[in-house]
């Protein structure tokens, strides 16, 4: 009788007694804060692309702002922008005329070299780095008469001057290079026409530049002007239908009305856990401050 009396003595002790109240508080905080949002959860089980399992409806009237519509409005916006392009800018095509006078005056230089043999001269032509002949084309012009090959001189750059005035972006390059041949003089045999086909292709090239920063711009504009996008729910209104598949906008107004609390379970764990830890560390040291007193 002696020995229970002194064990339960010994059980409740102030040392043992406070250490079992530390405990106990400890797991009655960690539970309370862990099984509201459980609970919460738990009713309607779903996520993003599940079919619902019944009609869930809204328990009292709601108005809010649709960040998913309202994103959606505003991506539409601006997909509506047009590309804004620069001014044409004539520089280009002086640069691009001179830069076809160059290759012209280099194959000039090269069919008057009387030291070069055929081989020679083919190599050189076909080294220019400005555009790329056809060995067929370089033969050609290599045995035209002098006569004839100042007029396709003229004649090209006549109709790169003519095709470099009109304005050209990158998506009308296509066409320009198709409609070479009727511009070339008709009184061109077709040989020489194929020519001066191949030494203007090459230097055709945008002279309207897309301007990144405008366009830009412009985008963001058309985003800002978007108004948000607001949703309205009245009491008992249906927010998803029985075997309706739960997409993004359905989701939202299920979070809006609470119904669905999306969070990760095991982070709420741990978090419950640290702040347990922290109100039993402060119970600790009341109880240690009390015994000094």
């Amino acid at each position: 009788m002696n020995n229970s009396t002194k064990d339960q003595r010994h059980l409740f002790r102030p040392g043992i007694l406070k250490t079992l109240i530390l405990i106990v508080a400890g797991i009655i905080a960690f539970f309370m804060l862990i099984l509201p949002d459980s609970f919460r959860q738990s009713s309607f089980p779903m996520q993003i692309g599940d079919v619902a399992a019944q009609d869930i409806l809204a328990p009292y009237s709601l108005s809010f702002e649709s960040e998913i519509l309202t994103e959606r409005a505003r991506q539409d916006a601006a997909k509506a922008v047009e590309p804004i392009y620069l001014p044409t800018d004539p520089s280009i095509g002086r640069r691009q005329v001179e830069r076809l006078r160059t290759v012209l005056y280099f194959i000039t230089t090269v069919r008057q070299d009387s030291f070069a043999s055929m081989d020679q001269k083919i190599s050189d032509i076909q080294a220019i780095e400005d555009v790329n002949l056809s060995e067929e084309t370089i033969i050609n012009i290599l045995q035209l008469s002098d006569t004839r090959w100042t007029a396709i001189e003229i004649e090209a750059t006549s109709v790169l001057e003519q095709i470099m005035r009109n304005t050209l972006r990158e998506g009308d390059i296509f066409a320009a290079r198709r409609n070479i041949p009727s511009l070339i003089d008709f009184a061109f045999p077709e040989d020489q026409a194929n020519i001066v086909v191949e030494l203007v292709d090459p230097f055709i090239v945008p002279n309207s530049l897309l301007s990144d920063e405008l366009t830009s711009n412009a985008i963001e504009e058309a985003r800002q002007s978007v108004e948000p996008v607001i949703r309205s729910f009245i009491s008992g209104e249906t927010l998803v239908r029985l075997g309706q598949i739960i997409r993004d906008v359905e989701w939202e107004a299920l979070q809006r009305y609470g119904l669905i609390q999306p969070s990760d379970s095991f982070q709420d764990a741990i978090g419950a856990g640290v702040l347990t830890l922290l109100i039993c560390v402060v119970i600790f040291l009341y109880f240690n401050f009390r015994k000094g007193d």
